[in-house]
């Protein structure tokens, strides 16, 4: 289980954190600064690789698409370097309970062994009852990925960053911004 703050989101994450705790849960942060990842320590916290970024950063920012690319870029790491699937969640989303438990929809997608990316769709509302994914895009803020069964899932997670990458770098010379992470 894996979640993301700076230190200007630290009320954030300590709300979350209580409540994982609460939940009797295990996670790691991405620590988007330097003075989070102080806090966080290195028993939980993960310094972001990638651009360091500090402050409170609304929608449609640059700096928050920055956070969507590190949200990938670390995934990415973990399944590299460690072998392991990743949910990652923002740190303003709750659980009622324990995700991973036995009869949780989670939890029993990810036991089947069937999903290798599991994700929640960027909607503006709840969707009707017989709403067909269309499998074109997600919200990053809630993801499951495992390289376990099917290592394309890191290079689908490398083609996904250099995308964002080279469309980061296209808005910037056009725009002078890095848009493209979050948008």
């Amino acid at each position: 289980l894996l979640t993301a703050a700076n230190y200007a989101y630290f009320s954030i994450y300590n709300n979350w954190r209580c409540n994982a705790e609460r939940h009797g849960l295990d996670w790691a942060v991405i620590a988007n600064d330097d003075k989070a990842f102080e806090e966080l320590g290195p028993d939980r916290g993960l310094l972001a690789i990638g651009e360091k970024v500090s402050g409170m950063n609304g929608w449609g920012s640059a700096k928050l698409d920055s956070v969507g690319r590190n949200k990938m870029f670390m995934v990415l790491t973990i399944m590299r370097i460690a072998d392991l699937g990743v949910v990652f969640t923002d740190a303003d989303n709750m659980f009622l309970g324990d995700p991973f438990a036995q009869g949780v929809h989670l939890g029993d997608l990810i036991r089947s062994g069937k999903y290798d990316c599991v994700y929640q769709e960027e909607l503006a509302k709840a969707p009707a009852k017989d709403h067909v994914v269309p499998g074109d895009g997600g919200n990053t803020g809630f993801f499951y990925a495992t390289p376990r069964n099917n290592k394309k899932m890191i290079s689908f997670f490398t083609d996904v960053v250099a995308e964002v990458d080279r469309q980061r770098e296209d808005a910037f010379r056009r725009f002078g911004e890095r848009l493209g992470a979050d948008q």
